[in-house]
């Protein structure tokens, strides 16, 4: 059934660590919710100040200015977060757990609906939105935090906490050429990390495809197969226990070029191979973990959890829109929303950077051999004859820059066929807008991450296959 290491071993391992995922996660949601809320309430409500106005959420509401693109805060889905951590209108903490509620008043805005749970307004029965297809796994973190730290301060936190995993990440990769993490830098900037340390909706995928890529790369190459195929299905479990559906295949394709980059396997067909294992593994895990709340929440409670969760993965795979959320879900028009915040005037600056570098490493890398093949040729009697310090190239010798450009040739042709699996990751990107155009076209904002993979995939590619990487200590 299988290709490769993934035997039915490995594959009944994963299974009995997604389900065990899915207990876990419910007992430690029960815990989060058994926790005292005074101290908690009190800490929101000292951060009330945070969310006052009308703060704009929807894109079709912002109409893709600037100001509100790349650098955009989610401070409606924050408030959301907070609302479902305060707003306990149930008297069981397993009904309060399961269903996650939140206040949502018809017509009032999320950060205002934040803003009456505070107040202890009086709302009707029809106002609460039982959020229960989600898991909120946020919560095992945000409700401890709430009890010593206000929203600003686990902000702060949050930041300096993604802060030192980014510059672990980079550390390791420098490992294995400082080139590969000037890439991922980047590439991350792409991303907009600031906004993602300052926005507890954006965070959770940001740190998991972090923590994830610091495993991969100080410990892959000495896991056993069946510990690696665990690693990516509790990825995969990860992200559908902590996000609330932001951009969840950055923390699939990051990883995955960082196995790639760790592996270096000459053969491509041993990377696709491995590589369509770990996806399957951590999609088994990520629509495991989400179809366990599903069931569990059914089963615990009234309410119809599998029914809505089902509804609404068809609705956000479709091209059909509701309450006036946008206009048009083609795919043409998907893409040029993405492209249109990944590409702000701030981001073409971090693209033009990143051409002008990798520019810059064919031509040194160009010059640094023909410079090496013409020091081979060149007389010994005639060995400082016109040679040109500045340029590294020895002008007495003809054939020396055809020969370095035809041994760049031979490097980058000998390198296309094993390195092409690079491309492959980079075009997942796509693939995912086709399917969830929807949500990409709903959410532009928090999707057009995923963009991020394609830079960052062929940055390593055009790296690989030129071979200008500088491997750390290297001149």
């Amino acid at each position: 059934m299988f290709k490769g290491d993934l035997k039915l071993r490995q594959f009944m391992r994963i299974f009995v660590v997604t389900v065990a995922s899915v207990i876990a996660g419910a007992l430690l949601m029960l815990a989060a919710y058994s926790l005292p809320t005074e101290r908690i309430f009190n800490n929101v409500s000292d951060s009330r100040h945070m969310f006052g106005g009308n703060i704009l959420y929807n894109w079709a509401e912002w109409g893709g200015t600037d100001e509100l693109g790349i650098g955009w805060l989610d401070v409606y889905t924050d408030s959301l977060m907070l609302n479902t951590a305060v707003f306990r209108p149930y008297g069981s903490v397993l009904e309060n757990a399961m269903k996650n509620p939140h206040l949502e008043i018809e017509d009032v805005y999320m950060p205002d609906n934040l803003l009456k749970v505070l107040a202890g307004d009086k709302y009707l029965p029809e106002s609460i939105y039982n959020y229960s297809r989600y898991w909120h796994g946020y919560l095992i973190f945000l409700l401890p935090g709430l009890e010593i730290l206000g929203y600003g301060q686990l902000k702060i936190l949050l930041f300096s906490i993604e802060m030192l995993l980014f510059v672990a990440v980079i550390l390791e990769l420098s490992k294995y050429g400082r080139s590969l993490s000037f890439a991922f830098t980047l590439s991350a900037l792409v991303m907009s990390p600031i906004s993602m340390g300052l926005s507890f909706n954006l965070a959770p995928v940001y740190v998991v495809t972090l923590v994830n890529m610091l495993i991969i790369l100080r410990h892959y190459r000495t896991m056993t197969a069946s510990r690696r195929y665990v690693l990516w299905a509790l990825n995969g479990i990860a992200v559908a226990y902590f996000d609330l559906y932001t951009y969840p295949v950055v923390a699939l394709c990051f990883p995955l070029v960082a196995m790639c980059i760790v592996l270096e396997w000459p053969s491509l067909k041993l990377r696709l191979f491995h590589m369509a294992e770990c996806t399957f593994s951590w999609l088994f895990g990520y629509v495991g973990m989400w179809a366990g709340k599903w069931i569990i929440c059914e089963l615990l409670t009234d309410d119809n959890t599998i029914q809505d969760g089902i509804s609404r993965v068809l609705y956000r795979a479709g091209t059909q829109t509701d309450f006036g959320e946008v206009g048009d879900t083609s795919f043409g028009a998907v893409l040029k929303v993405v492209f249109g915040i990944a590409c702000d005037r701030s981001m073409l600056i971090v693209i033009f950077l990143m051409l002008f570098v990798m520019t810059a490493g064919v031509i040194r890398l160009y010059r640094k051999r023909a410079s090496g093949i013409e020091a081979r040729k060149a007389p010994d009697d005639v060995s400082g004859f016109a040679a040109d310090s500045g340029s590294g190239f020895a002008t007495g010798v003809v054939s020396g820059p055809a020969d370095g450009r035809n041994a760049i040739l031979s490097t980058i042709k000998s390198n296309l066929r094993p390195n092409s699996i690079y491309l492959m990751i980079a075009a997942i990107p796509f693939i995912y807008y086709l399917l969830v155009r929807n949500h990409t076209a709903v959410h532009p904002p928090m999707e057009y991450r995923e963009i991020a993979i394609t830079f960052f995939a062929l940055s390593v590619w055009l790296i690989k296959i030129t071979g200008c990487n500088l491997a750390d200590g290297q001149d």
